[in-house]
Parts: C-alpha cells; sequence; structure tokens
C-alpha cells in the first residue's frame, strides 16, 4: 500500500526541501502552503504529489483544507508541520523585539505555528494508522528564513 506523507509550508526553502526528499521515497505526497504558484513549483519536482493550497493563519482555511484531505486520501503515514510566519511582504522578523510587532503578526505566527498543527493532528489522527509520524519544525533564522 502506498504511503502518504502531508507536508505544511511547501511553497519553499525547507518545506520544499522535505517535499522532494519525501518525493524521492516513493510517498505520495499532499503539499500545502498559500502561495499556489510556488507549490506548483515544488510539486513540478516530485512524481506524486497533490497541491491543496491553504492559508494556515485562517481557521477556516484550515477546516476546508482538513476537509479536502479526508475527501482524498484515506490514509496520512507521516504529517510534517513545516508552515511559519517568518517574514511579510517586504521585511524579515528577526531581530525585532516584540514590543514593534503588530498583534496580527503574533496572532498570526501562533496560529500557524502552534494552534494549525494542533487542528491539523485533531482533524487527520483518523486517517493515520498505527506508526505514523508526526513531525512539527519551528524555528527562525538571523535572515528571518526569507528565500
Amino acid at each position: 500500500m502506498e504511503k502518504v506523507a502531508l507536508i505544511t509550508g511547501t511553497s519553499s526553502g525547507l518545506g520544499r526541501a522535505v517535499s522532494v526528499a519525501l518525493g524521492k521515497t516513493g510517498y505520495q505526497l499532499i503539499l500545502t502552503g498559500r502561495n499556489k504558484t510556488e507549490l506548483e513549483k515544488t510539486r513540478s519536482l516530485i512524481k506524486k504529489a497533490i497541491v491543496i493550497p491553504a492559508d494556515l493563519s485562517n481557521l477556516l482555511t484550515i477546516n476546508r483544507f482538513i476537509g479536502s484531505v479526508n475527501k482524498l486520501t484515506k490514509r496520512v503515514d507521516v504529517l510534517v508541520n513545516l508552515a511559519g510566519v517568518w517574514h511579510g511582504e517586504n521585511e524579515v522578523y528577526a531581530n525585532i523585539n516584540l514590543e514593534k510587532f503588530e498583534q496580527k503578526v503574533i496572532l498570526d505566527t501562533f496560529m500557524v505555528g502552534a494552534i494549525a498543527p494542533t487542528l491539523l493532528v485533531h482533524g487527520l489522527v483518523d486517517l493515520m494508522p498505527k506508526k505514523s509520524k508526526i513531525i512539527n519544525i519551528s524555528g527562525t533564522f538571523e535572515s528571518g528564513a526569507k528565500g
């Protein structure tokens, strides 16, 4: 039976790299991220991948995504949560004092980095057979990881 891996944050960086690596091992991949164009670039590097764009800072979008995955597959063997809020349109969020952040950035950061992964597990756990893996990776870099 073909194994399925769902990976968040796959439109660039580490998410793209993990997707390509898992794709080479034969997993059927479900890729998500906010930027559909970049998700398609990731998919072009992988043989068996399905793209479902989703903004994991939005509860309604998270629930729609969970519903789509439940309709799409009967199993998720690996759930890799890599999505994060490390930069805005024109700035990285590294070396900025907390009091300088807008509340929306703080809320989005927690939503994408902690709440969304928890809700994804909650909504998909019934698809996860014994010995499934859940991997949560979070962090930032001096550059904010932009690019």
